[in-house]
């Protein structure tokens, strides 16, 4: 049960697994930056002046991509999976670089430290299996996961990690 308890931070991962699979470039904040013009700064700087942004731990779910700190908070407020969240302005916002036109995401499961299962909309290959139990075994080996679920989709021809999920998400869908 305790296991099932653990929560994982992007804040966590992010820095270890964004050397050794593809994810989206993500720069960490706080919640009050949303109100002091950097997160605005930040977002004319990326590609389209566009981001996606969630919260350490989840996200408000948004159905398009933000392209000002006002959006993001608006967003965020109207949430009811962040809207808690959003009254400690200590607490981490990612802002991650926007992808339009990824494919179907799917998600891995993966209990004591063993790929266990996949999810997804579309028959994977023989190769794209091969490449996400790589991928997996990669993620697993260099953090200090033992059990834990994992976004995946591919973009281009490779593999992206979207999320890293804690245990209790094991049994949740998206």
């Amino acid at each position: 049960i305790d296991e099932l308890e653990t929560e994982y931070y992007f804040s966590e991962w992010y820095d270890i697994v964004k050397h050794i699979c593809n994810t989206p470039k993500s720069y960490i904040f706080k919640i009050i930056d949303l109100k002091n013009g950097i997160i605005d700064e930040k977002i004319k700087n990326m590609k389209g002046c566009e981001c996606f942004a969630r919260l350490d731990s989840l996200s408000s779910k948004p159905e398009k991509s933000y392209k000002s700190s006002k959006q993001i908070l608006n967003c965020m407020l109207n949430s009811d999976r962040t809207r808690d969240h959003m009254k400690n302005n200590d607490e981490n916002l990612i802002i991650r670089e926007y992808f339009h036109n990824l494919g179907d995401e799917f998600r891995c499961y993966i209990h004591h430290k063993e790929l266990r299962g996949i999810s997804c909309i579309n028959i994977l290959t023989e190769d794209q299996i091969n490449t996400i139990k790589e991928t997996v075994k990669q993620i697993t080996h260099y953090t200090d996961y033992n059990s834990y679920s994992a976004d995946f989709t591919f973009y281009e021809g490779k593999i992206l990690l979207i999320e890293i999920n804690s245990p209790v998400w094991l049994f949740a869908t998206s």
